[in-house]
């Protein structure tokens, strides 16, 4: 299992390190490996422990698919990084504040600081969840709001749903073009 080309398993070493008589940990070349491994270990699982590994590997999936990358994962944890959303309104009101460069400043300062990680881990029946909780809400939070809005695409049409959100983007585009042609 350790030489698996979907995963390198890294050796303890150092003063810092994890205990060399845990779990191993593995760190992972896609998430697909991930999702992998986390099924192999149902294969050679005790069978009491089932359900709470593929309550894990569900969760794990689950994230993945959410756009969150496995970094790290043990029979009972894991790690994923993922990065905050991008404020697309502070970045439109930064191109306005300073035309030239505003927008690429803002960009380096995203991706200098937008990085975010999650750990799960089994704490007795339930997944227990550390790191930054509040994307993993706020990512539920839009993907019901997304449902919803994809249902009533469905049901009422494009234009009649998000007339509001395109007149809106035509308006701040025009008033972005007239202000530009005004003023510089």
């Amino acid at each position: 299992m350790d030489q698996h080309p979907a995963w390198v398993r890294r050796k303890n070493h150092g003063a810092n390190s994890f205990d060399p008589t845990s779990e191993p940990v593995f760190f992972w070349k896609s998430p697909e490996a991930a999702i992998q491994y986390t099924e192999l270990l149902h294969t050679h699982a005790n069978p009491g422990d089932i359900s709470m590994k593929s309550n894990l590997s569900q969760r794990v999936a689950e994230l993945v698919a959410n756009g969150w990358e496995p970094v790290t994962t043990t029979e009972t944890t894991a790690s994923l990084t993922g990065r905050r959303p991008f404020a697309w309104w502070l970045f439109l009101i930064v191109i306005f504040l300073f035309p030239l460069f505003g927008g690429l400043l803002y960009l380096i300062f995203w991706v200098a600081t937008s990085k975010a990680t999650v750990f799960l881990h089994v704490e007795g029946e339930d997944i227990a969840v550390a790191g930054d909780k509040w994307l993993l809400d706020l990512q539920r939070d839009q993907h019901e709001a997304y449902v919803k809005k994809q249902r009533l695409i469905k049901e009422q049409g494009f234009l009649k749903v998000m007339w509001p959100q395109l007149l809106v983007s035509f308006g701040l585009i025009a008033l972005w073009i007239y202000l530009l042609k005004t003023y510089w």
